[in-house]
């Protein structure tokens, strides 16, 4: 049993229709300088109409959804997809927060 596994992002700007968060974590499972976990330095863009849409999975894949910069804890979990954990994380619990509150959730965080 793994350790676990903590994100954070938050909302920076909307420029061209595009939603930009910043974003940071840490894997527990692998070695990590503390503190590393609150840097914000990955940077994530979605297209603002994609959070009307039932799924996120074919925005990522469509490119709509796409990691501008990886933030330095970045890892990958899956085989089939290339994708930062952390951020995939943090996307879904953006998409699910706007599905909740209709409004583009500013700060978003999970520990799994």
């Amino acid at each position: 049993m793994g350790l676990g596994y903590t994100g954070y992002g938050r909302y920076k700007e909307e420029i061209d229709g595009c939603l930009v968060y910043e974003y940071s974590g840490e894997n527990w499972n692998a070695p990590f300088n503390k503190g590393d976990c609150l840097l914000y330095d990955g940077l994530i863009s979605i297209e603002k109409n994609v959070l009307e849409e039932e799924s996120y999975v074919s925005a990522i894949k469509d490119g709509r959804i796409k990691i501008i910069k990886e933030c330095k804890n970045a890892f990958y979990r899956f085989k089939d997809i290339k994708f930062d954990y952390l951020a995939l994380r943090i996307i879904i619990h953006i998409f699910n927060d706007y599905k909740e509150s209709r409004e583009i959730p500013q700060k978003v965080s999970f520990i799994q």
